[in-house]
């Protein structure tokens, strides 16, 4: 549609793209908020995951 009196266009193709990302971001971030605050409590890790993480980059770092 377009505003009657000055005849522009209500939205314009470069609004999608602008908001678009920002609600990209926010849901982004609202995600991964809600996975470590909500999900990761209450699954958690594999035990012994940073054990094993910390050999594994220890390895590596020595070659």
């Amino acid at each position: 549609g377009v505003y009657p009196d000055t005849n522009k266009r209500v939205l314009e193709a470069i609004d999608f793209v602008k908001y678009g990302f920002g609600f990209f971001v926010l849901s982004m971030l609202l995600l991964w908020i809600v996975g470590f605050l909500v999900i990761y409590p209450v699954v958690g890790f594999p035990e012994g995951i940073l054990e094993q993480a910390t050999q594994v980059l220890q390895s590596t770092a020595a070659k």
